[in-house]
C-alpha cells in the first residue's frame, strides 16, 4: 500500500501582516492571498509536513469547534502551488526555532494606544508563526488565534479596546484578558507593538503612515468644500444671467478623478473655448467648473443633458470609461467626448474601440483645444438632442464619431501654430480653488512637440514635430503662481527639457521661486533624449537650491540593433562617460531610463544594457515596453514586421527577438537589478564577487534569482526578497538572516573563500540596510578598508578601465583596517519602509543610507554643502 503524499510549505513561505490584514504577499504577477483565522491554523501543519487528509480533518475539526464552514483547503494549497511555495515529500520540520525572551516591559497596557507598525513579516514555524529580531533571533512566536487577535492594532487602539473587540474570533478560540495580556506585553517587549503617539510621526513609520493618510482625507474634503465653494458661486451667476433673460445654455462638464493636482490638459481645452472669437462660445455653453469628480458629483448634475469631457491616459482610462458610462445611464441624451494619449487614433483600433464602448460617443486625435471648440461650435443650437445630433459633426477635422451604426473618421486637424493663442487656465483663474491650500502637483507645459520619431513613443502622437515654444512670460508666471500657492512638486510636461539655453533660464526662475517662497520642493520632467548640453547646469541649479530632482539621461537601450529597430539616435558614448564621471565628481545624481522588451532587443542585449549602467554607477529606471494605442510601434505594418502580439495597451511580451521564456527571464532579472543595485541591497556584495572571481555584478544577480528561484528552501530568506519584497520594503525579518545566507551563496555555491575579506564585505552591506530602529550615525570599525578599496575601483572606471577594474584593483583582502561612517540624511528608515517599490521610484526615493558608498542623491548633496559652509 503506497504511502499518503506529505505536503508541506517552503521555508521561503512569510505572512504579512499589512493595513489591509493578513496575507501571503504577491509574488511576480501572482497577487497577495488573504489569509482567515482557519487558514493560518492549515498553515502550521503544512509547515511541519501533513496529509491532504490530516489538513482536511483540521479544517472540519475547526469548523465543526467554532460553528463555521471547512476551510477550503483545495484552494489554499492551489494558492501555495501557483507561488511554487507548495513541496511534497520534502524533509519535515521537526525543532522550532530558538527563541529569546522578549524584554517584557511596564507599559500600563489598559490605558496606552499601542499600534503595530505594517507590513510586519513572519515566517510560519513548527510551533506557530515566528517574529524575528534585526539579527534574525526569534523573540516571539504567535498561535493562529494570537496572531490573528494581534493584528487588529494594525490600527492604534488600546489593550482593553483589543481585548474586548475580537467579533470575527470564534468563541471556541477566543482570547481572554488574561490569556492576551502575556502576548501583548510580550510583542511590545520584542518591539512588534509600541505606544502611539500621533504627534510622533517623524520618528514611528505607523505614525508618519496614519499622518500621511490623513493629510490625503483632510486635502480631498478641503478641495470638496472649495471646488463646492466656486461652483455654488457659478451656479448663482448662472441663475441671475436666466432672470436677466440670458438664453439657455449646454453644459460643459470637464471630468477628472485626482484630487492631488488640477487636470492641466482639460484646464486648457476649456480655456481655449472660452477665449475663441472674443468669447463666442462662452455665449452659447456655460463650462462647469467641477475640476474633480465622483459618482455623487455626476449624479447630481445628471438631470439636464450636457457634454462631458475626459481626458484618457493609461492611469485614467479605465476610471474615465466607468464614469462614462455611468453618464449615459443617468442620461442618455448627454454626450461624452474622449481626448488624451490613451484614445485610439488607428482607425482598425478605433472601430474596435467604439464597438466595445457605447458609451463613448466622441474621440478627439491630436492636440484637443482647436478640435474641442470645433465640435462645440458645429453642436451649437442642437441643445438636448444627445447623440442623436453627431451628423453635424461630419467637417469637424481630428475626430471620429458615432452616426446610427456607422463610425465616421475625420481628416487629421494641423497643430496649433501659435501655442500662445490657448490662454493659461492656471493665470485665467480657473484652478484658484485649489490655491485655498498647499496641494500635492501641478503640470506645466514650456513647450511641445518632440523631433525625435522613436517607435515607442506617443508623445501627445507629437512624434517628429517640430518644438513649439510658449512664451518664456507666461512660464515664468505659471511657476510663480504655483510657489505663491505652495504647490508642491511642479512637472514640466515636456519631451524633451533641457534641449534649449532657456530651459536654464527656467531652471534659475524655480530656484529663485524655492528661495522666496520655499516651493516648490520638486520639480520632474522629461530631459532632452540625445543632447545633454545644458543637463548638467540644470541639475546643479536644482541641487543648490535643495529642490528634489535628479539628471535624467533617456537611453532606453544603448544594443545598436534594438535603437535601429525603434528608429532611435542615443548620446555618444563617450558623453555618457564624461557626464556621469561629472555628476558623480560633483555629487549631483543621476539616472538613466532603460526599457525592457524593445522590439529587437534580445536576453543578452538586456543584461549588457544593465551591466553598462552598472560599469558607471548611475541609478537605473528600467521601464516595461508598453504599445501605445497611438505609438508607431502600433502602426499595423511595424506590429507584423517585428512579430508584436500585445494589444494596445498591453506590455510586450513576445516579439520576433525574444520569447515570452525570455521575458519572464527578463522580468526576473529586473526584479533582482532593482533591489540589488538600485535599492542596494546587494551591491557591494556584488562589487566583492566581481572584483574575487571575475563574474559581472548583473551575472551574479541573473544567478542569486536562478538559485532562489530552483531552491528556494535552501536560500528561503534571499528567494523571499527577490520574489516578494518589492511590494512592502521592509526587512524581511531580521537582516542577520538575509546576510548569512548570503555568506552560505558566496562560500557554497560561488567558491569565495569564507574569509575576513568576505565579513567585511558583509559587515559593510549590512551596515547600508535600513531598518526602523537603527540610530545614526553609524560608526563600523572595518578589518579591510572598504571605502579607499572602492575609492580605487572608481579611479579605475574613471580612467578607462570600467569593463575590466577587477584586473587592475587590488583585492579587498590586500587592504589596511578601516573604517564606514553611515548616516540616514533622507530619513529612510521612517520615511522609505513599507511602501512599494514602484512608489518609492516614482517619488525620487531610495533605500540608499549615505555613506561614502552611496551613489549621489539631493540629500546627501544638501548635507555636505552645509557642511563645508561650516553650518551646524
Amino acid at each position: 500500500m503506497t504511502s499518503p503524499e506529505i505536503l508541506r510549505v517552503s521555508s521561503a513561505l512569510f505572512v504579512a501582516v499589512t493595513s489591509a490584514g493578513i496575507a501571503i504577499p504577491a509574488h511576480g504577477e501572482q497577487p497577495a492571498v488573504p489569509l482567515d483565522l482557519a487558514e493560518l491554523r492549515l498553515l502550521l501543519p503544512l509547515t511541519r509536513g501533513s496529509t491532504r487528509a490530516d489538513l482536511e480533518a483540521s479544517a472540519l475539526g475547526f469548523a465543526a469547534a467554532t460553528g463555521g464552514s471547512a476551510a477550503n483547503v483545495e484552494a489554499l494549497l492551489g494558492e501555495l502551488d501557483r507561488r511554487d511555495l507548495l513541496l511534497r515529500d520534502a524533509p519535515p520540520i521537526t525543532e522550532p526555532q530558538a527563541c529569546q525572551a522578549p524584554n517584557l516591559t511596564g507599559i500600563r497596557l489598559d490605558d496606552t494606544p499601542l499600534v503595530m507598525p505594517v507590513p510586519l513579516l513572519l515566517r510560519p514555524g513548527a510551533d506557530g508563526f515566528d517574529v524575528f529580531d534585526a539579527e534574525g533571533v526569534v523573540t516571539v512566536t504567535l498561535s493562529p488565534a494570537e496572531l490573528f487577535v494581534a493584528s487588529s492594532l494594525r490600527v492604534p487602539a488600546p489593550f482593553l479596546e483589543l481585548a474586548d473587540g475580537q467579533a470575527e474570533v470564534p468563541d471556541a478560540v477566543r482570547l481572554s484578558r488574561d490569556e492576551l495580556r502575556p502576548v501583548v506585553r510580550a510583542l511590545i517587549g520584542a518591539g512588534v507593538l509600541a505606544p502611539f503617539d500621533p504627534e510622533d510621526h517623524h520618528g514611528n513609520r505607523e505614525s508618519y503612515t496614519l499622518d500621511m493618510i490623513r493629510r490625503t482625507f483632510a486635502t480631498r474634503a478641503q478641495l470638496i468644500g472649495a471646488l463646492n465653494n466656486a461652483i455654488m458661486r457659478h451656479d448663482l451667476a448662472e441663475e441671475r444671467r436666466r432672470v436677466n433673460g440670458g438664453s439657455p445654455r449646454l453644459r460643459v462638464v470637464p471630468v477628472d478623478t485626482n484630487f492631488h493636482l488640477p487636470p492641466t490638459g482639460l484646464g486648457m481645452i476649456i480655456a481655449f473655448a472660452r477665449a475663441l472669437d472674443n468669447a463666442r462660445l462662452d455665449d452659447l455653453y456655460e463650462f462647469y467648473p467641477r475640476w474633480f469628480t465622483d459618482d455623487d458629483g455626476l449624479v447630481a448634475i445628471a438631470e439636464r443633458p450636457a457634454i462631458y469631457l475626459f481626458s484618457n491616459y493609461d492611469w485614467t482610462h479605465t476610471e474615465n470609461l466607468r464614469l462614462a458610462a455611468l453618464v449615459k445611464r443617468l442620461n442618455p441624451r448627454s454626450i461624452t467626448v474622449h481626448g488624451g494619449p490613451d484614445t485610439p487614433k488607428y482607425q482598425g483600433d478605433c472601430d474596435r474601440y467604439f464597438a466595445d464602448h457605447p458609451e463613448v460617443d466622441i474621440t478627439v486625435r491630436g492636440e484637443g483645444e482647436a478640435t474641442f471648440a470645433a465640435v462645440l461650435d458645429a453642436l451649437n443650437g442642437l441643445l438636448g438632442e444627445g447623440p442623436n445630433a453627431l451628423a453635424v459633426l461630419t467637417d469637424v477635422a481630428g475626430i471620429s464619431f458615432r452616426h446610427g451604426d456607422t463610425i465616421v473618421h475625420t481628416p487629421d486637424r494641423d497643430r496649433i501654430a501659435d501655442l500662445d493663442s490657448v490662454p493659461s487656465p492656471v493665470l485665467q483663474g480657473m484652478f484658484d480653488a485649489y490655491g485655498d491650500r498647499a496641494f500635492g502637483a501641478l503640470v506645466l507645459e514650456t513647450n511641445r512637440g518632440c523631433p525625435y520619431g522613436c517607435t515607442f513613443c506617443d508623445w501627445g502622437s507629437a512624434t517628429l514635430s517640430r518644438i513649439r515654444q510658449f512664451d518664456l512670460d507666461r512660464v515664468f508666471a505659471e511657476l510663480e503662481w504655483a510657489a505663491v500657492h505652495q504647490v508642491e512638486a511642479v512637472s514640466l510636461a515636456d519631451a524633451n527639457f533641457g534641449i534649449f539655453e532657456r530651459d536654464v533660464l527656467i531652471a534659475r526662475h524655480v530656484a529663485a521661486l524655492k528661495a522666496k517662497h520655499g516651493f516648490p520642493k520638486h520639480v520632474g520632467t522629461n530631459y532632452a533624449k540625445n543632447t545633454v548640453k545644458h543637463l548638467r547646469e540644470i541639475i546643479e541649479i536644482f541641487a543648490d537650491a535643495g529642490i528634489v530632482s535628479e539628471g535624467i539621461v533617456s537611453l532606453q537601450s544603448m544594443d545598436t540593433e534594438t535603437l535601429h529597430t525603434i528608429r532611435r539616435k542615443n548620446i555618444k558614448v563617450e558623453r555618457y562617460n564624461d557626464l556621469s564621471d561629472e555628476f558623480r565628481k560633483n555629487g549631483l545624481p543621476l539616472a538613466v531610463d532603460l526599457m525592457m522588451g524593445l522590439p529587437g532587443s534580445t536576453l543578452t542585449s538586456f543584461r549588457n544594457d544593465l551591466q553598462e549602467c552598472i560599469n558607471r554607477g548611475v541609478r537605473v529606471r528600467v521601464h516595461h515596453t508598453q504599445l501605445l494605442p497611438n505609438s508607431p510601434m502600433n502602426e499595423p505594418s511595424y506590429r507584423e514586421e517585428h512579430a508584436i502580439v500585445a494589444k494596445p495597451g498591453e506590455l510586450l511580451r513576445q516579439t520576433s527577438t525574444y520569447t515570452r521564456d525570455e521575458w519572464d527571464r527578463m522580468a526576473r532579472i529586473r526584479q533582482t537589478f532593482f533591489l540589488g543595485d538600485m535599492f542596494a541591497m546587494l551591491r557591494q556584495v556584488a562589487t566583492f564577487v566581481r572584483s574575487e572571481t571575475g563574474c559581472r555584478e548583473i551575472d551574479f544577480y541573473e544567478g542569486l534569482s536562478d538559485a532562489t528561484e530552483t531552491e528556494h528552501d535552501r536560500w528561503p530568506v534571499l528567494a523571499f526578497t527577490l520574489r516578494s519584497l518589492h511590494e512592502l520594503m521592509v526587512p524581511p525579518t531580521g537582516w542577520g538572516v538575509f546576510i548569512d545566507e548570503l555568506r552560505r551563496y558566496c562560500v557554497e555555491v560561488l567558491g569565495i573563500d569564507d574569509s575576513a575579506a568576505l565579513a567585511t564585505t558583509l559587515r559593510v552591506q549590512l551596515a547600508l540596510l535600513p531598518a526602523p530602529d537603527r540610530q545614526f550615525p553609524d560608526v563600523i570599525a572595518l578589518e579591510h578598508d572598504f571605502v579607499g578599496w572602492f575609492q580605487q575601483i572608481l579611479d579605475a572606471r574613471e580612467q578607462g578601465n570600467r569593463t575590466d577594474w577587477e584586473l587592475m584593483v587590488p583585492r579587498l583582502g590586500t587592504m589596511p583596517p578601516g573604517l564606514l561612517e553611515v548616516d540616514d540624511p533622507e530619513n529612510v528608515c521612517v520615511e522609505a519602509m513599507g511602501t512599494s517599490i514602484q512608489a518609492l521610484g516614482f517619488n525620487y526615493r531610495s533605500w540608499e543610507l549615505g555613506s561614502p558608498l552611496a551613489r549621489a542623491r539631493m540629500a546627501m548633496r544638501k548635507a555636505k554643502l552645509s557642511a563645508s559652509a561650516g553650518d551646524p
